[in-house]
C-alpha cells in the first residue's frame, strides 16, 4: 500500500521523520544530497524504520539482484570478502558487529520530486495515523553548532612510520604497486546526537551516497560521493573515484581546476587502474564481453571539490546472484 503524505513540508518532515526513526530498533537512510539529476536514481531519499523481520545471508545470496520483491535494509562489513571466500581477516575488529545484516522494514518512506510517500503492509494502515501524529509531535533541534569530540589515532607516530617505510620497500621490490594506508581514530568523549550531527553534515557535504544506518547501539554515518555498484534491468554499474582536486572561489579558477585535474597523468594512471580491477571484478559475474567502459575520466563537481570519475557496466550473468 502507497500513500502519499500531504500537508507536510518536505524538509521539516525529513528532519522529524529521521528523529522519529532513529529511536526504533533499526532504520536507514539513504540520500542523494539533492543530486537528483542522477540518472540512477528514482527517490531524493528512502528511509526505512523497524524491521518486520531479521534474515540471515543463507536467506539472501541464493536470489537473483532482480529477484528480490521487498525493500531490505541491510549492512555488510568489510570483512565479509574474507567470509565469502573462506579466509580468514588478519584484521583488528574494532567493533563488535556481525559481517552482514540485513531486515525487511516495517515503514518504509521516500521522497521523489519533494512530493512525500509512505510504503506499508495493509494490517499497519490502521497504526499508521498514530505513526504520523508521532512523528508531528518531534521537536526540531538546533544542529548547526553541533561539534565533534576530540579524536585520536589507535596507531602512534613512531608505528605509523614505521609501517609506512615499509610499505615503501615493497613497492620498491614489486609485491604491490598500490597501497591505501589507513588508520584508526576512536575517541572516549561522549558523542552529539547522532541525527543532529547527520543533518549538519550533510549540509556540508551534499554528498549523493550519503547514508545513515543505526542498528541497536551501533551507528554508521556517509557520506560518500562514490557509487560501489548499482543494478538496472540486469545491468550492473560501477563508478569508480580516483583523483580529487579542491574547488575553486570562482568559475574561472573553478574551470582551471578541473582542466588541471582532467590532464593531471598521476591520477589517471590511478583512475584507470581502478577501471581495469573493476571491469575485471565485473568480468567474473558478467555475460562475456559485455563489460564496457562508459566513461573514462569524467569530471563531477561536489560541494567542496572536483573529482575524476569513471563508469563502467557490464550484462550480468543469467545465474548471478546476491552470492
Amino acid at each position: 500500500m502507497i500513500l502519499t503524505i500531504d500537508n507536510h513540508s518536505p524538509d521539516e518532515f525529513y528532519q522529524k521523520l529521521i528523529r522519529w526513526g532513529y529511536v526504533q530498533p533499526e532504520c536507514m537512510l539513504f540520500d542523494t544530497g539533492g543530486h537528483t539529476q542522477d540518472r540512477f536514481y528514482e527517490y531524493d531519499w528512502i528511509f526505512f524504520a523497524g524491521a518486520k523481520r531479521y534474515m540471515r545471508w543463507e536467506e539472501i545470496h541464493p536470489i537473483p539482484p532482480v529477484g528480490f520483491d521487498d525493500w531490505m535494509g541491510f549492512l555488510l562489513a568489510y570483512n565479509l570478502k574474507s567470509t565469502l571466500s573462506g579466509q580468514i581477516s588478519q584484521q583488528t575488529s574494532f567493533f563488535n558487529t556481525p559481517d552482514a545484516i540485513f531486515f525487511t522494514p516495517r515503514w518504509v518512506f521516500y521522497s521523489k520530486s519533494q512530493t512525500l510517500f509512505a510504503e506499508l503492509l495493509a494490517e499497519d494502515a490502521e497504526s499508521f495515523d498514530e505513526v504520523l501524529k508521532g512523528i508531528q509531535t518531534i521537536v526540531l533541534l538546533d544542529h548547526s553548532q553541533i561539534k565533534f569530540p576530540d579524536f585520536i589515532p589507535v596507531t602512534s607516530r613512531d608505528s605509523y612510520i614505521s609501517t609506512f617505510y615499509k610499505i615503501q620497500e615493497h613497492l620498491y621490490r614489486g609485491d604491490i604497486y598500490e597501497m591505501n594506508y589507513c588508520v584508526f581514530y576512536t575517541s572516549e568523549d561522549p558523542l552529539p546526537e547522532i541525527p543532529g550531527l547527520w543533518f549538519q553534515r550533510l549540509q556540508r557535504s551534499r554528498a549523493p551516497m550519503s547514508g545513515l544506518f543505526k542498528i541497536g547501539n551501533i551507528a554508521i554515518l556517509s557520506h560518500s560521493p562514490e557509487r560501489f555498484f548499482t543494478v538496472r534491468n540486469g545491468i550492473i554499474y560501477s563508478q569508480p573515484i580516483k583523483g580529487t582536486i579542491r574547488r575553486g572561489s570562482t568559475d574561472k579558477e573553478d574551470e582551471k581546476l578541473k582542466m588541471h585535474l582532467y590532464e593531471s597523468m598521476k591520477e589517471r594512471a590511478e583512475n584507470v587502474m581502478i577501471v581495469d580491477l573493476v571491469r575485471n571484478d565485473l568480468s567474473r559475474i558478467c555475460e562475456t564481453g559485455s563489460v564496457h567502459v562508459d566513461e573514462l575520466f569524467g569530471i563531477y563537481t561536489f560541494a567542496s571539490v572536483h573529482q575524476m570519475i569513471s563508469t563502467i557496466r557490464g550484462q550480468l550473468s543469467q545465474g548471478a546472484t546476491f552470492g
